[in-house]
């Protein structure tokens, strides 16, 4: 059955895909049938058009539930392409792991817990104190398939503790 599409329906048409297009610019989305006017089209060939979007509209919204859950990170963030699980870690040691991105990650977070489990987990970072002591976890030397985790000699977590979890996600 075919039956013509108006100059009116099309142009709806068109700007639902150039505004779908926006929504979409990393993603390439390819119509599989394109319209003149004037030109008879089927009830299948809009309904694949649209098919097309209806697809990416919902992909889309999963992407956006998934950051609003949180992912793995508990941060609102995707979720990582590496997590390390929770490491045992003492005062003034520091190991190298490996991560396999085979790219720099383009994001790093450090968790520490003084369980290995990770409950009560606190952002990791490394800081001087007043006596120029660093207090933290420093994540250095980072490669784009390893990195070094180094505990200070006073590792802090919400109370000072000899020995500690850390968890290290990465981000492509």
């Amino acid at each position: 059955m075919k039956f013509q599409i108006g100059f009116k329906v099309l142009s709806s048409l068109i700007v639902m895909l150039f505004l779908a297009s926006l929504a979409m610019a990393e993603d390439t989305v390819t119509k599989p049938h394109t319209f003149s006017a004037g030109m008879p089209a089927s009830a299948e060939e809009v309904n694949d058009n649209f098919d097309i979007l209806y697809d990416k509209i919902n992909a889309l919204s999963a992407e956006v539930a998934a950051l609003k859950s949180g992912g793995n990170s508990g941060s609102g963030l995707p979720p990582a392409d590496y997590d390390s699980g929770w490491l045992p870690i003492s005062n003034n040691t520091s190991f190298t792991m490996n991560h396999n991105l085979g790219v720099l990650p383009r994001l790093s977070i450090v968790w520490g817990s003084a369980s290995p489990d990770g409950s009560n987990m606190v952002l990791e970072d490394m800081k001087e104190t007043d006596g120029g002591n660093a207090v933290g976890c420093l994540l250095h030397n980072t490669t784009p398939t390893s990195y070094e985790i180094q505990a200070s000699r006073e590792w802090a977590l919400s109370t000072w503790v000899k020995n500690g979890y850390v968890k290290v996600l990465m981000w492509k």
